[in-house]
C-alpha cells in the first residue's frame, strides 16, 4: 500500500476499517465478570432485587465473552509470512503450498481448540468443570496444559480417531462437536485432494517417462529383440525424454508473449554459463557481448546423439556450433596428424 503521513487521514481510515473490530474484541468481559461475582458475595447484605440485577449483568457478560474469539481471526494474516519467505528464500512453489497447507491446518485446529475450551467453560456447571479438569490432570495447571487437552481433542475429531476420553457432556458441547465434525470432514477432504494434486504434479514427468518406456519395451519384446539391444534402446528413450523435457521447460520460460527485453534478461540467466564459458565467447570484450550470449541461448536447439554416433566430420560444412551439455565427445584425428 501507500505510506500515509497525515494523522487525520490515518484516523479516518482506522475508523472506517479496524475500529469496530478492535472495540468488539477489547471489551474487558473477564474483569467485569469478576467484579459482578464479587458483588454477588453471599456474605454481603445485598437485597434480592440487587442480586437479580447482578444475575442479569452476568447473562449479558456471558453473551459478550464470545466476542473475544474474533481476535483469533487475525491468525489468518500469519499465512502472509510464507509469501515473504518465498521472496527471500525462493523456495519451490510445491514446497510453499505444502507449508501453507500445514500452517492453515494448525491455525484451524488452534481456533477450534480455543472455541472448545470456551464452550466447556461457559456452558458447564462449575463442579462438573472441576471434575473434567481433574480427570484430565489440568486442574490448577498452567494455561498451556488446558490448551493442549483442547488441541488434542480437536485433533482426534479432525482425524476421525475419536478415542472417547474427551466428549461433549451437555447440549452446547454436543452442538459444537457436530459443527466440528462437519468442519473437520470438509477440511480433511480438501487437504487430501490437495496432497494428491501435489503428488500428481511432482510425479507427472516420471509417470510420462515410465509410460513411454513401457510402450517401447512392449514393442521390442513383441518383436523378440535381444536383451542387450533392448537395454540400449531403453537408456536412449530415457535420455531423449529428459532432453525433450528440458527443451520444453526452456520454451515455456522464454515465452514469445514476453517482451524481447525480458526474454533476453531471462536467457542471460539460464544456460548462459554453458555458452559464456566457451572460450570463443569468454574472450569477447564488446559492450554487447552479453546480448550476443542471450541471443544464442534463445536460438539454441537441443540435439541428442547415440553412443559412437558421428557428430561432425571433415566433409561437413562448418555452419554451426556444438556445445556438449551431457555426455562426452571424442575427437578423432586422421592417421598421421598430431592433435
Amino acid at each position: 500500500g501507500n505510506y500515509v503521513d497525515d494523522w487525520r487521514q490515518c484516523a479516518k481510515l482506522y475508523v472506517k476499517g479496524r475500529l469496530t473490530f478492535d472495540v468488539l474484541t477489547s471489551i474487558p468481559t473477564s474483569w467485569a465478570f469478576y467484579e459482578v461475582l464479587l458483588a454477588c458475595d453471599p456474605q454481603t447484605n445485598e437485597s434480592a432485587d440487587h442480586s437479580r440485577g447482578y444475575m442479569d449483568y452476568i447473562k449479558v457478560l456471558r453473551v459478550l465473552k464470545p466476542l473475544r474469539l474474533i481476535r483469533l481471526l487475525r491468525l489468518v494474516k500469519m499465512l502472509k509470512i510464507f509469501d515473504v519467505f518465498e521472496r527471500i528464500i525462493r523456495i519451490s512453489p510445491a514446497v510453499l503450498r505444502i507449508c501453507k497447507l500445514i500452517a492453515a491446518l494448525v491455525l484451524t485446529i488452534h481456533f477450534f481448540a480455543c472455541c472448545f475450551w470456551f464452550v466447556k467453560e461457559a456452558f458447564t456447571q462449575e463442579d462438573e468443570f472441576i471434575v473434567f479438569q481433574e480427570a484430565n490432570n489440568v486442574y490448577m495447571q498452567p494455561l498451556t496444559e488446558k490448551w493442549l487437552i483442547s488441541f488434542y481433542f480437536i485433533n482426534t475429531v479432525f482425524t476421525t480417531v475419536g478415542f472417547g476420553d474427551v466428549t461433549g457432556t451437555n447440549a452446547a458441547e454436543r452442538l459444537f462437536c457436530i459443527l466440528l465434525m462437519w468442519t473437520g470432514t470438509a477440511i480433511f477432504a480438501t487437504i487430501i485432494s490437495e496432497i494428491q494434486r501435489l503428488a500428481a504434479e511432482m510425479s507427472e514427468a516420471t509417470q510420462e517417462r515410465d509410460e513411454e518406456v513401457k510402450k517401447v519395451v512392449h514393442l521390442l519384446r513383441k518383436k523378440n529383440v535381444p536383451r542387450w539391444l533392448e537395454q540400449d534402446v531403453v537408456k536412449w528413450v530415457e535420455f531423449d525424454f529428459e532432453s525433450e523435457r528440458r527443451k520444453e521447460e526452456r520454451a515455456e520460460i522464454l515465452n514469445e508473449r514476453l517482451p524481447l527485453q525480458l526474454r533476453h534478461a531471462i536467457a542471460s540467466n539460464i544456460n548462459s554459463e554453458l555458452i559464456g564459458n566457451a572460450w570463443i565467447f569468454g574472450e569477447l570484450q564488446h559492450v554487447n557481448s552479453q546480448h550476443l550470449v542471450s541471443a544464442l541461448v534463445m536460438n539454441t536447439q537441443t540435439v541428442t546423439f547415440t553412443d559412437k554416433m558421428v557428430v561432425a566430420s571433415p566433409n561437413h560444412v562448418c555452419d554451426r556450433l556444438f556445445i556438449v551439455d551431457v555426455g562426452t565427445l571424442i575427437v578423432t584425428l586422421p592417421a598421421g596428424k598430431d592433435g
